[in-house]
């Protein structure tokens, strides 16, 4: 989620994942006025039972910290540990596993907004172990849109436009929009191509957001994707399942550039993944953890490459960027993964700055894939001294 796009990790954890309860590719989202709650699940993999505790952060729609004091957002405890761990089971890879929901009968939100979701250990507070964003949602405006092909001829078919209106409940009074309001979209789960837009035209309560350049997105394709829920046998784009000592290793098919190819319907999860263990009871604990090897052919190309999608957090770190191998003619990379199904995509960010990143030059680019896109509108009353998150929608590109 961009909101907060503070995402950090230390190295011994894993398989950090937040989701709301029963949907592990949703967006991280709460109602302030419903009882739906988030899960947070990850691994420890230095298997040591250790007292994590947690905490919550209020954030402005820019993703600093706002100027709320804990009391004014929350009710209940200031943090909260993490209990019930669980131990690895049978796997050649030992970790602990954590896992909890929130919010619980000990903690309530009180204000809308983005907020932090860190993770500490105890009587460490000032070292974070773990950051991640979500948002609380107070819904006071309604969202319709549609995604289209887009208006300027030269995007027609390699992008993707969104246009939508926003309608304002008439018991909520928006002052000044122009500087109290703030919008956001976001394409899938990327970070990199985030878009702030301002109103178009407003018309009493309905805002027209359907702007003929800021509303356009590449199309991308379909997301590659690789299954190793079973680690018996090879699924479709795995070429070799070996060990070596206590790691299991798996060699993905090469990749290659699909730039020039056709459009090609495929089923994906617009780059999300899930855990999961084949022929296992307990997925969560008996899943073993395996180093997948990428490899993209492709001739070297002046900038860098990364493994995009949940599956490196949507971010372009070093974790995430691929080396280039000159005796393979090919970039590759290796991630220590666990067991489940993934999608992934190959982001090029040229080094020509201020070139954005973009999926064009490996994954070819079309207004007939399939995306998710996602609006969050925030509001800063005058006077207020936080952002509140008054709208949200998801729409789709199908």
């Amino acid at each position: 989620m961009f909101c907060c796009t503070s995402v950090m990790f230390a190295q011994n954890l894993k398989s950090i994942q937040l989701h709301p309860v029963g949907n592990i590719v949703g967006k991280a989202i709460l109602d302030l006025h419903g009882d739906d709650r988030l899960v947070l699940s990850f691994d420890d993999l230095d298997d040591e039972m250790r007292n994590y505790r947690y905490a919550f952060i209020h954030c402005n729609a820019d993703g600093t910290p706002s100027d709320l004091k804990t009391f004014q957002y929350l009710e209940g405890f200031v943090d909260f540990p993490i209990e019930n761990p669980e131990f690895s089971f049978n796997t050649l890879q030992p970790y602990v596993h954590y896992e909890f929901e929130f919010p619980t009968v000990n903690n309530r939100f009180l204000k809308s907004g983005n907020y932090l979701l860190r993770v500490f250990e105890e009587y460490e507070p000032e070292k974070i172990l773990i950051e991640l964003p979500f948002v609380v949602l107070d819904q006071k405006v309604g969202i319709t849109g549609t995604v289209r092909k887009p208006i300027r001829y030269e995007y027609q078919n390699s992008g993707q436009q969104l246009f939508f209106k926003m309608i304002v409940d008439p018991s909520f009074e928006i002052i000044e929009a122009y500087r109290t309001l703030k919008v956001v979209a976001q394409q899938n789960g990327r970070i990199d191509n985030v878009h702030w837009l301002r109103p178009k035209y407003v018309n009493g309560n309905v805002f027209d957001f359907d702007d003929d350049d800021k509303n356009v997105y590449e199309g991308g394709s379909e997301f590659r994707y690789f299954d190793m829920k079973s680690l018996d046998y090879k699924t479709q784009f795995i070429q070799k399942i070996g060990r070596e000592n206590d790691t299991v290793k798996i060699q993905l098919k090469p990749g290659k550039s699909r730039h020039i190819d056709y459009y090609m319907f495929d089923e994906d999860l617009n780059g999300e993944y899930y855990i999961k263990a084949d022929r296992k009871e307990v997925s969560r604990i008996e899943s073993e953890y395996v180093m997948v090897h990428f490899v993209l052919e492709s001739p070297y190309k002046k900038g860098d490459v990364y493994i995009n999608g949940a599956l490196t957090n949507w971010k372009n770190t070093p974790e995430a960027k691929m080396e280039y191998d000159f005796d393979l003619g090919a970039y590759i990379k290796s991630l220590y993964l666990k067991q489940g199904y993934y999608n992934y995509q190959y982001l090029y960010c040229p080094s020509e700055v201020p070139e954005p990143c973009s999926v064009r030059e490996f994954e070819g680019s079309h207004n007939e894939t399939i995306n998710d896109y996602y609006i969050f509108v925030y509001y800063r009353a005058p006077a207020e001294y936080y952002d509140q998150c008054i709208g949200y929608a998801k729409i789709i590109r199908n």
